[in-house]
């Protein structure tokens, strides 16, 4: 159990806390470990395959559908929304198109940040949760609405980390001939995630008020937080070897003990990294491919969003369903999904 812990953010804190005297990795109560290991035959083996072996022992954990809920979800306490801080129905679906827009900058930024070795990804992806959560309070307890649209664009900013670092998860903890079917399971919680928001909102929101949607989805990320916490360890292979080369040349003192990371990026500048940071731009607005699948990814996104506004005017305005009812309309989405 304790090697399941170690890359967790517990594991690390204790750690940390304890100077390493607890989660102890085998090298550590070994340093001489590592020598018996390249005595083996390693030659068609590169450090970047080994260091997916041990990734592809330790479970993360997919947060993705429960913010694509926080996007939908406030759209049913619309109308309470209006007439709570006195505007127009335009203004008020700025809380959705803000959120969405968060959406597109935060991960344009998080999937080359996680990337890195010194990084990884379960650190950046608990961090941003965090301050995701921190940022609800400040959402739900907005005294008026500029205030609310400026922090719902940051909550989607802060959210966006599952859209753009889901799917290298997924490529860090399984095998190629997996991670194509995985990645269409993990990539429908796209669809399958905003639809249960207008659901579960539909329900909450005239019987509460509007506020109680941003808390559902709060308590909901702290429950998630809780399990990233305890139970999502570290899964990139660049950051594991990175960290066991640091504790390797801790150890025995020896720094020509590297990982193949830190020799790659040995002589590298700060323009390096800020390259590195704006890739994602970079071949969006350079490759014509990327620009024209991100302009129908977006346009395919833009449609289903669209319903969430449209559907409560037909539904609602003509056949006169109720708040609750008008959400149930959209699990037809879901079955779609699913089949």
């Amino acid at each position: 159990m304790a090697w399941q812990l170690q890359g967790t953010i517990f594991g690390q804190s204790m750690r940390l806390v304890s100077g390493n005297k607890f989660f102890r990795y085998p090298d550590e109560v070994d340093p001489s470990l590592w020598k018996r290991v390249i005595q083996k035959d390693t030659r068609n083996e590169t450090p970047e395959q080994s260091g997916v072996m041990a990734a592809d022992s330790e479970k993360g954990l997919d947060r993705e559908a429960q913010i694509y809920i926080s996007s939908s979800m406030y759209t049913p306490g619309e109308a309470d929304f209006m007439k709570n801080f006195n505007v127009g129905e335009v203004v008020a679906t700025l809380g959705l198109s803000l959120f969405t827009f968060g959406y597109g900058c935060g991960a344009m930024l998080w999937a080359p940040l996680s990337e890195m070795p010194k990084l990884g990804r379960s650190g950046i992806y608990f961090w941003t949760l965090l301050f995701f959560i921190i940022f609800q309070l400040a959402v739900g307890f907005a005294p008026n609405a500029p205030v609310f649209f400026v922090f719902r664009w940051v909550t989607g900013f802060l959210g966006s980390l599952c859209l753009s670092n889901g799917g290298g998860t997924v490529n860090d903890m399984y095998t190629p001939l997996m991670v194509p079917y995985l990645l269409c399971i993990w990539s429908s919680a796209g669809v399958c995630g905003p639809v249960f928001g207008p659901i579960i909102g539909g329900y909450v929101a005239p019987a509460m008020g509007w506020r109680w949607t941003i808390w559902v989805l709060t308590w909901l990320n702290c429950l998630v937080l809780i399990l990233l916490f305890f139970l999502s360890p570290e899964t990139s292979a660049a950051n594991i070897l990175y960290n066991r080369a640091k504790r390797l040349r801790k150890a025995t003192g020896d720094n020509r003990l590297r990982s193949q990371s830190e020799l790659d990026a040995e002589h590298h500048t700060t323009k390096d990294t800020w390259i590195l940071l704006s890739r994602a731009f970079i071949l969006t607005f350079t490759e014509p491919i990327i620009f024209l699948m991100n302009l129908y990814a977006g346009l395919l996104y833009g449609l289903l969003f669209l319903w969430f506004e449209s559907f409560p005017i037909v539904f609602g305005g003509i056949y006169k369903f109720s708040i609750g009812s008008q959400g149930l309309v959209f699990l037809g989405v879901f079955i779609f999904a699913v089949f």
